[in-house]
């Protein structure tokens, strides 16, 4: 399993999502559960800034041989070494000359 290990720009920022169970019925009543052991899933919004023939590439490079389906891990802010996905793929911005920034989602998965 590769490491994610590049500095990301500062304050990246987390999403938390609570996988459910929900039955609705007609009186109004519901029933709910949470989907299977680890209903708690977390996303980070990251990004990265330089150039496109340094950092940014690399991390490119990166995100694109996980293909948005191979798990990678990442030591996040909050929570430390986790396994994560960049499902989404990445925007890319120029900003000047041959500086852009970079930026992604990384979702939390849970593997056996």
């Amino acid at each position: 399993m590769e490491l994610f290990d590049y500095c990301v720009q500062s304050k990246p920022s987390m999403q938390a999502t609570f996988r459910t169970l929900r039955a609705d019925f007609g009186d109004g009543y519901s029933q709910e559960a949470g989907d299977g052991i680890n209903t708690l899933t977390d996303s980070w919004s990251i990004s990265v800034r330089g150039r496109l023939s340094g950092v940014v590439g690399d991390v490119k490079s990166f995100i694109d041989r996980h293909g948005g389906y191979m798990a990678f891990e990442w030591d996040a802010p909050a929570g430390g070494r986790k396994l994560f996905k960049c499902r989404e793929g990445y925007s890319l911005a120029h900003e000047s000359l041959d500086i852009y920034t970079l930026s992604a989602t990384f979702e939390e998965v849970h593997q056996p």
